[in-house]
C-alpha cells in the first residue's frame, strides 16, 4: 500500500494516492504484466518475488512525479496468518519459501532497510504470540505495527471522531473502499479549516492495535 505522508490535507492524499495507483497500471503495462486487481482492489501482478513488487510501486511513485520515502512511503499487510502452516511461514515467492518466526523477523528487518516501508500490518500469524514478541522488539521503534480492522464505512468516522490520524481502505477502485473515501472527504468539507491532515506525524515510532484506526 502507499502512504501519502507528504500531504497537506485529506483531499491532496487522496489525489497522491489515486496518481500513484493509476501509474502503477501503467508501470504494470510498460513492463508486460497484467494489470488487473484483486479481491482487495489492488492490482494482483505475476511478480518474481516480493521486492519486486515493492520496487515496482515505488516505480509508479515516481512515475506520479513524488518522491519515495518523502512524499509518499510504503506499508505492508502481510496477512501472515494465510501464511502460517505447521508452525513456519510458507513464501512461495521467496527462497527459501519456508521461514521460521525469526527468519521472517529478519526479512522483514531487510525490507525495511531496503525500502521506505512505514507501516507493516498483520505481520505474524494469529496464534503466532512468540512471533509478535520478536517483530516487536526488531522493528516495534522503526515502523508502525498493526493488527486487523473492519470493512464498515463507520471506520471514516471513527478515525476522525478520536483523532486517529490513520485509516487504512485499500485501493480507491472498488465501491465499499471509494464510500470511506468519499465519506471523508464530506467530513473534511464539514470540518472546513478545523480539518488537520496528520501527514508524517501520525508515523512517528508506535505500535497500533487494530480496530478503526488503520492507517
Amino acid at each position: 500500500m502507499v502512504v501519502p505522508v507528504g500531504a497537506a490535507s485529506f483531499r491532496e492524499a487522496l489525489r497522491m494516492g489515486a496518481e500513484v495507483f493509476h501509474a502503477l497500471r501503467d508501470t504494470l503495462h510498460t513492463l508486460g504484466q497484467r494489470a488487473g486487481v484483486g479481491d482487495e482492489g489492488g492490482f494482483a501482478p505475476n511478480v518474481g518475488s516480493n521486492g519486486e513488487a515493492l520496487d515496482e510501486v515505488l516505480t509508479a511513485v515516481r512515475a506520479a512525479g513524488y518522491r519515495p520515502g518523502e512524499d509518499v512511503g510504503i506499508a505492508l499487510d502481510v496477512a501472515a496468518s494465510e501464511l502460517y502452516e505447521d508452525g513456519a511461514y510458507r513464501l512461495e515467492a521467496e527462497t527459501p519459501p519456508r521461514r521460521t518466526s525469526e527468519e521472517l523477523v529478519a526479512w522483514y528487518a531487510d525490507l525495511v532497510r531496503r525500502r521506505p516501508i512505514l507501516s507493516i500490518e498483520d505481520g505474524m500469524a494469529e496464534s503466532d504470540w512468540d512471533g509478535w514478541v520478536m517483530l516487536t522488539k526488531a522493528l516495534g521503534d522503526a515502523v508502525q505495527l498493526v493488527g486487523d480492522e473492519t470493512e464498515d464505512t463507520c471506520i471514516a468516522d471513527l478515525a476522525v471522531a478520536f483523532g486517529l490520524g490513520q485509516i487504512k481502505t485499500g485501493a480507491p477502485s472498488r465501491s465499499e473502499r471509494v464510500a470511506k473515501y468519499n465519506q471523508l472527504l464530506r467530513i473534511e468539507e464539514e470540518l472546513g479549516d478545523r480539518a488537520v491532515y496528520a501527514g508524517r506525524g501520525v508515523l512517528a515510532p508506535r505500535r497500533a492495535a487494530g480496530g478503526a484506526g488503520g492507517r
